[in-house]
């Protein structure tokens, strides 16, 4: 009787999850003092991701036993997103460093050239987002594509609020992405809840307004162009992604094959080069300081970490390399257990790559198109894997591949994650930036643990599917 009934109002239980989640989304919106109200965040986060997981189960079992439009997934997608339009970024403040860099271009300098504090831009320093710019002290990260959005959007009107609805535009254009794909393979558009539902992504980018919607958005489109068999289109978008995170490269060699259409992957690949050489052309007479801030973050970031948390203390404790040596095969450092895990995390993420690309060539044609989503994906969650910073957000990019395939695992990862935002409050109270292992524990243990019970799940299903031949 109560499955009858979950099936046949399918409609009135996905309108309620839907207004319940409203409400814990809106109590976020009215967080905003991280210090003073932490309980509270997580509270309604906490809500808001059991109604997810609940919604997400329900579409699992019962989509395909009734019928309803999708349409009611984007309208509280939209809903939820708007709500949160209008609050403060107290999670991260990285959105003044956009309107920061909009800013400084609007007036005719490179956004590259000075860091916030010098003496150079005291001129357009102002009460309201010049003081929420975090290390002022570090030249810009954020690569040419970004830059020339930041610098539209401060013309329009240089706030935070502008930014954030800029960005809206983007994150609504991914789940358009999405259903544009799941449509492409025949699948139920339904599966966009995973992505537009996802508290994390609701609160990182309609919360927060982070920045690489853009990136994953022209990531999907290229995609999307790759799988259609529009390899240099899909080439382009990948460039432009790029332009936006130096992520989205990686996936490159997958759109086409290497073996019968080498034209085809040449034209392809001078196409990347070139977009990403004039995309930074304009920016070259910062010289030395256009890298600059992202070196720096790479040398130094690392925060709530998987694999390279484990390696890093492996290293330093067993085999007793000291944090601090000037030299790591021959390059300069001022911590040589973190330059070698650095290096060995690399030399896996290349194994795994390498892995990836044997496995996709030895396809046909037609079926290496249907594995560019598969092999984009684990290449996507193994670099988030392996990353020395895990911000929650970085996780938002496995996110569309589980509309794809669902994964229970990356599913729950994405809401555990949010325990890490548990340190802000310590670091606004006292300035200090310690990371708890326990928290970590419950980020990752129950991930690994569904990670590796699906995987021996599926392992074994398809072996008693294909057992192997006897050996006469």
């Amino acid at each position: 009787m109560l499955k009858r009934g979950l099936t046949r109002h399918t409609l009135w239980i996905l309108f309620t999850l839907g207004i319940v989640m409203e409400l814990a989304v809106f109590g976020i919106s009215q967080i905003t003092d991280i210090k003073a109200q932490t309980e509270q965040l997580f509270f309604y986060f906490t809500c808001a991701f059991l109604v997810y997981l609940i919604a997400v189960i329900y579409l699992h079992f019962f989509w395909s036993k009734t019928f309803f439009s999708p349409e009611l997934i984007f309208l509280f997608a939209v809903v939820f997103r708007v709500t949160l339009m209008f609050s403060e970024p107290v999670l991260s403040d990285d959105i003044y460093r956009y309107v920061w860099d909009g800013k400084v271009s609007n007036v005719g300098i490179n956004p590259y050239r000075y860091a916030p504090d010098a003496d150079n831009l005291k001129g357009i320093r102002d009460e309201i987002i010049y003081p929420n710019i975090n290390h002022k002290s570090i030249h810009t990260i954020y690569p040419p594509l970004l830059q020339y959005f930041f610098q539209f959007v401060t013309l329009i009107y240089p706030s935070v609020f502008m930014m954030k609805l800029a960005l809206l535009l983007f994150d609504i254009g991914v789940v358009v992405m999405i259903s544009v794909i799941l449509n492409f393979l025949d699948r139920s558009l339904g599966w966009i809840i995973v992505y537009a539902w996802n508290p994390l992504v609701i609160v990182e980018f309609s919360g927060s307004g982070h920045a690489d919607v853009i990136a994953i958005f022209l990531l999907l489109l290229a995609l999307n162009l790759a799988i259609k068999a529009r390899s240099i289109w899909a080439g382009a978008f990948v460039a432009f992604s790029f332009l936006a995170k130096f992520v989205s490269l990686i996936v490159l060699p997958f759109f086409e094959d290497v073996r019968s259409r080498w034209k085809t992957v040449a034209i392809s690949t001078l196409s990347v080069v070139l977009i990403i050489v004039t995309g930074y052309i304009p920016f070259m007479d910062a010289g030395d300081n256009v890298n600059r801030g992202l070196s720096e973050y790479a040398a130094n970031w690392e925060f709530n970490a998987s694999w390279y948390s484990l390696v890093y203390h492996y290293i330093q404790d067993f085999f007793g390399i000291p944090s601090s040596a000037e030299t790591f095969m021959g390059f300069e450092t001022n911590n040589k257990a973190r330059a070698v895990t650095k290096f060995i995390l690399i030399c896996a993420g290349f194994s795994v790559f390498t892995g990836l690309f044997i496995h996709h060539i030895r396809k046909s044609y037609e079926e290496q198109k249907e594995n560019i989503l598969r092999a984009s994906f684990y290449l996507i969650a193994a670099m988030t894997l392996l990353s020395p910073t895990l911000h929650p957000w970085y996780v938002i990019w496995v996110i569309p591949f589980l509309c794809f395939f669902p994964n229970p695992a990356w599913i729950i990862f994405s809401g555990l994650v949010f325990l890490s935002y548990s340190i802000l409050r310590e670091y606004h109270l006292t300035g200090i930036w310690h990371e708890d292992l326990n928290i970590l524990l419950w980020e990752y243990i129950p991930f690994y643990v569904l990670l590796f019970t699906r995987f021996s799940w599926l392992a074994i299903k398809k072996l008693k599917a294909h057992p192997p031949e006897k050996v006469r």
